[in-house]
């Protein structure tokens, strides 16, 4: 994912909210990389391919809060959370049941997802699924921005 911005990208809060988790693997969160402009040149490895006079920046979610998920089924569930690496390495976190009218509560917060390689399409993932669909629902915070202090060093000769 890949964002462009007008000047170097900074950090916000993101309410991310999954109203009914599906039974195949779904991204509730991502790092994404930033075009920025840069019109001096002085980083010729980092740019933008689609645009010359800007760079691509790194960047980095946070997960901020636990990831509550809640069971509104009348049958026990089972929900499960993994962690994509921005070089398809698939680490998966939890797999639990959740009882009937349930809300459960992953302690994730302080995960870093981030996205330094430039060519790849996907940063770092987090995704979720369900045994059965549309019974589990799903909310977290996140804060989203570059990370600043991966910015391109090498200046041009």
């Amino acid at each position: 994912m890949r964002i462009e911005v007008f000047q170097p990208a900074t950090s916000r809060p993101e309410l991310v909210v999954l109203d009914a988790i599906g039974t195949s693997w779904e991204t509730v969160a991502e790092a994404p990389d930033y075009t920025v402009p840069d019109e001096t040149g002085k980083w010729p490895d980092e740019r933008d391919p689609a645009d010359a006079t800007r760079r691509i920046q790194p960047g980095q979610t946070l997960i901020t809060t636990p990831l509550f998920i809640h069971n509104a089924d009348a049958q026990k569930r089972w929900v499960e959370v993994q962690v994509v690496a921005e070089d398809g390495t698939t680490a998966k976190q939890l797999r639990t049941f959740i009882p009937a009218g349930y809300l459960f509560s992953h302690p994730i917060a302080g995960l870093t997802l981030t996205k330094f390689d430039l060519t790849s399409a996907n940063g770092a993932r987090l995704q979720v699924r369900a045994e059965v669909g549309g019974f589990l629902s799903l909310t977290t915070s996140t804060v989203v921005g570059s990370a600043e202090q991966d910015l391109p060093t090498r200046a041009a000769s």
